[in-house]
């Protein structure tokens, strides 16, 4: 397999009433591991949100931060992040829920393995949930459909 450098992973967050979530979410995606030869970006897509996740969003510089000014839906601020990647030329985009937390090697895992399989098209890893929050973990076992 030959991998060629400086190749991309965009993080696409879609946003909405979610400050409370989000400075957990974002440190634990600043913390995951990449694989070698990889720049990540996380591009936050924010539906008008109104609860100050805008004024935090702001603040955070080391984010792509893509405000709207009316909901889009879940969908939509996918689809509006998806277009940021693609434009940027992402070779992998991994879509992330605002009240999701991941494991430091997911990324890295998921990667390995789309790389050994060129016919797998998508992956997810496992997610484990926490009741108590009702929020979900991603672990490192990726799942895949061919």
């Amino acid at each position: 397999m030959i991998l060629r450098n400086n190749r991309k992973i965009a993080i696409i967050i879609p946003t909405y009433q979610a400050q409370h979530w989000l400075e957990r979410c974002l440190t634990e995606v600043r913390q995951l591991i990449l694989p070698i030869q990889y720049q990540l970006v996380t591009v936050v897509v924010d539906n008008a949100s109104t609860d100050g996740t805008v004024e935090y969003l702001e603040k955070c510089s080391d984010i792509k931060f893509l405000p709207q000014t009316k909901n889009k839906g879940f969908a939509g601020a996918n689809n509006i992040g998806l277009a940021w990647a693609d434009h940027w030329g992402a070779d992998y985009v991994f879509l992330l829920n605002q009240d999701v937390y991941c494991a430091p090697e997911v990324l890295t895992q998921l990667v390995d393995f789309l790389e050994i399989r060129p016919a797998a098209v998508a992956v997810q890893p496992q997610i484990l949930g926490y009741p108590e929050t009702y929020s979900g973990r991603l672990s490192s076992l990726p799942w895949t459909w061919l």
